[in-house]
């Protein structure tokens, strides 16, 4: 699998082109999320954007999640993780930018 476009990525809307796009801090394009297409409202694609704009938030976090100390079983298939301040901020800020409420 290739390596995913580098964070941050950013969300700016054009109204000219009627859509949204999530960009590099280099300015680059990586995705373009276009309203009025399909019947999609322009929140719909704000929404998409700023999802795809948290993508590799939500990948670190998820990381994150993974590589917590396992402390015993809560069942067949589980374990409990130890959760840290880190671990949490870390998940809270990513969910914040996939919703936009940063």
């Amino acid at each position: 699998m290739s390596k995913h476009t580098p964070e941050p990525l950013v969300v700016e809307d054009d109204e000219s082109c009627l859509a949204t796009y999530v960009m590099t801090k280099e300015n680059q394009a990586v995705a373009q999320c276009s309203w009025t297409v399909a019947g999609i409202e322009k929140e719909e694609a704000q929404a998409n954007a700023y999802l795809y704009a948290a993508a590799p938030d939500l990948l670190m976090a998820l990381e994150a999640f993974l590589r917590a100390p396992h402390s015993g079983s809560s069942g067949p298939g589980y374990s409990t993780i130890e959760v840290t301040d880190f671990n949490l901020k870390v998940a809270i800020a990513a969910i914040d930018k996939a919703k936009k409420t940063l």
